[in-house]
């Protein structure tokens, strides 16, 4: 066990949310949201080798210096065209995506007055450490969720478009467009329980893997990393049993049960 990690993840636990807590108890100020903001920021955007896909963004920032390589989006290549005249390019890189990532997050803790409980389940959770690995793709869930306030106040359009904007980062973003049908579903409780149970099932089970390769094979662009390097990226993990993922169904079930109708 690395006991080194652990102190150094409870240390930043104990200061973020604390900064999180004094921010909360000045109502918001944008001084002390600032300061948390930077806190966070800067402890991710500076890591040094820490995340399951450090080294394949290095390469990745090595391969768009001298080439249009064609397996990253647009919005993604810009950020690292910035920066390509750099020898240490890449960790602006990873700075710039934690920033985005964070601006969005933060705006729905503010939002939704969950600041200090934002702050301290995304770590639990392991949500920030998805955002120091997988930068693409945690960039367009942070939006995702600051998005869904467009859904809730009836402005559709701009909620497509926003999603739509995110493909830059993400195709897959492109999915997410499909809450504007799931919006309009009235679903009761023990709808959602079900769907939540049943799609853990298939996830045990190894049946969600097998529809996910499936997907990733419809989609052209993700077709690209069959002929490269890359070629076993285009398989969905298989998922055998997580203590921390049985703890989100857990508490996703506590939501449903507590509560008699889910917006």
């Amino acid at each position: 066990m690395d006991y080194f990690s652990w102190l150094v993840y409870g240390i930043f636990m104990v200061i973020a949310c604390a900064l999180a807590y004094k921010t909360e108890r000045k109502n918001y100020d944008p001084v002390w949201l600032g300061i948390t903001y930077l806190f966070v920021v800067v402890f991710w955007g500076i890591r040094y080798k820490i995340g399951f896909d450090y080294v394949g963004y290095m390469e990745i920032f090595e391969a768009l210096k001298y080439s249009t390589w064609p397996l990253v989006e647009p919005g993604y290549k810009v950020i690292n065209w910035i920066f390509v005249s750099s020898e240490i390019g890449y960790v602006w890189v990873m700075f710039t995506m934690a920033a985005l990532s964070y601006f969005f997050l933060f705006k729905v803790f503010v939002r939704e007055k969950i600041f200090l409980y934002g702050i301290f389940f995304s770590l639990a959770f392991q949500f920030q450490f998805m955002l120091a690995s997988q930068m693409r793709q945690a960039l367009v869930i942070s939006a995702f969720l600051y998005a869904l306030h467009f859904i809730e106040v009836r402005k559709y359009w701009r909620y497509a478009l926003f999603m739509a904007f995110m493909m830059l980062f993400h195709y897959t973003a492109g999915f997410m467009i499909a809450a504007l049908i799931m919006a309009r579903i009235k679903i009761p409780s023990w709808g959602w329980l079900c769907m939540i149970i049943g799609a853990y099932g298939l996830l045990l089970s190894g049946v969600s893997g097998m529809l996910g390769n499936k997907l990733l094979m419809a989609l052209p662009f993700y077709q690209l990393y069959l002929s490269s390097d890359n070629s076993t990226m285009t398989t969905a993990l298989e998922e055998g049993f997580s203590i921390v993922l049985f703890f989100w169904v857990v508490v996703a079930l506590y939501l449903l049960l507590y509560r008699k109708t889910i917006n």
